[in-house]
């Protein structure tokens, strides 16, 4: 068993380590794109959105990120882990909606703190949206990592990267939607690679 466990461990770690490099090389190219593309403005208040959701992301998370993977790399019969998993995934989604309402209330603190000025006005309604896919992806990511699917976490990181440099190349380079080109490649592109790991996700995991 604890060999299992080792192979395991060291097929996913490079597995892993695969897909990050994919994930880095695609987002490099992405972003070659944009800055050559877009004007500065709109490139800055995008990324600035992104790092509005994670921050988000990452401060309502309360911990579920580090703690899933622990509880489920623990739990026995396989109709434990996957109530375990919904219980959990429940509790992130009532989170988030709640975290997302409250959002738009508190957006101009937000925004200020980081520097920024009105401009970020037209696009504030997608930030819950973003911020909820995001923090679901990272929930994703470690109930994977809980249940030993090392090469989905780094497929996911792949398929993600990939769509979102289709979309932007076609909505934002061909098409010139601009700075909400760059919003609905993200949003597709998290949307659809949740969508798969739901889909391709065996229920059976023993």
């Amino acid at each position: 068993m604890k060999t299992n466990y080792v192979s395991k461990l060291l097929h996913g770690t490079l597995a892993t380590g695969l897909g990050q490099v994919s994930v880095i090389a695609l987002g490099m190219v992405g972003l070659m794109i944009s800055t050559r593309i877009l004007p500065t403005e709109e490139l800055g208040l995008f990324l600035l959105l992104q790092v509005v959701a994670i921050f988000l992301a990452e401060f309502t998370s309360f911990g579920l990120n580090l703690t899933v993977p622990q509880f489920l790399a623990r739990a026995g019969a396989d109709d434990d882990t996957w109530r375990l998993i919904n219980t959990v995934v429940i509790l992130r989604l009532v989170i988030i909606v709640v975290a997302s309402v409250l959002t738009l209330f508190i957006s101009d603190q937000l925004f200020n703190a980081f520097g920024s000025s009105s401009v970020y006005e037209p696009i504030v309604i997608y930030l819950p949206l973003l911020f909820g896919l995001e923090g679901m992806t990272k929930l994703t990511s470690s109930i994977l990592q809980g249940i030993f699917e090392f090469r989905k976490i780094a497929l996911m990181g792949a398929l993600n990267s990939l769509i979102n440099l289709v979309v932007l190349v076609i909505l934002v380079g061909l098409m010139g939607w601009g700075i909400y080109g760059l919003i609905v490649a993200k949003v597709l592109s998290r949307g659809v690679t949740l969508l798969w790991v739901v889909v391709t996700t065996d229920h059976d995991l023993g």
